[in-house]
């Protein structure tokens, strides 16, 4: 217990340092604003559960993925559980490689660059993130279900593989990668055949 004690401490000391550092770099949103983003968020998803319309999912995907990876952004402890892989899987299967990237894109680089959180391994990610959408898109006939939690599942080694080279510290791959791991590992079982379902 000491040990993990340890390490949630140690995370909480380098996010403190960080967040500093983003709070001179971008104007924080206030709390209200970001529950207005939830709000609206699920607003979409009432409408697009209604009129089965892809553009009302694909806006409602990407507004979620967008607020919930700024919030994360600005946290003291960084635990990544935001949708946005398994949202851009989704949206390759239903809508085109297309919307999923430029769901990507706005959701995770444009919201990580406002932040300060773009490094080297969050590059890396993205790359990783339009790789596993390449092979979803080439693989149509997959079960959509099986196919993500092996990308998922392969995006998450690669990615602990590299950040082992570039020596990130173990806070930050037990709260980021594995966490988002797990969360998107849960999504798949969970909403997978049924968001398919809806919207396929």
């Amino acid at each position: 217990f000491k040990y993990y004690k340890n390490i949630i401490l140690g995370m909480r000391e380098i996010e403190i340092d960080q967040m500093s550092k983003r709070y001179i770099k971008s104007k924080p949103f206030s709390k209200k604003t970001l529950y207005l983003g939830y709000i609206l968020a699920f607003a979409l998803f009432i409408f697009a559960l209604i009129s089965h319309n892809h553009g009302l999912l694909w806006l409602f995907l990407t507004l979620l993925s967008a607020v919930m990876n700024y919030h994360i952004d600005m946290m003291t402890i960084r635990a990544n559980i935001a949708p946005h892989l398994f949202s851009s899987l989704l949206i390759t299967r239903t809508m085109g490689i297309g919307s999923a990237l430029s769901m990507l894109v706005i959701s995770t680089l444009f919201v990580h660059i406002y932040t300060g959180r773009l490094d080297k391994d969050t590059l890396f990610g993205f790359i990783m993130y339009i790789a596993v959408n390449m092979i979803m898109f080439f693989l149509p006939g997959v079960n959509f279900v099986i196919l993500g939690i092996v990308l998922v599942a392969l995006k998450f080694l690669v990615c602990l593989g590299m950040n082992l080279m570039l020596e990130v510290s173990i806070q930050e791959i037990i709260f980021e990668h594995v966490a988002g791991f797990l969360s998107n590992i849960l999504l798949f079982l969970i909403l997978g055949e049924v968001a398919i379902g809806l919207f396929k």
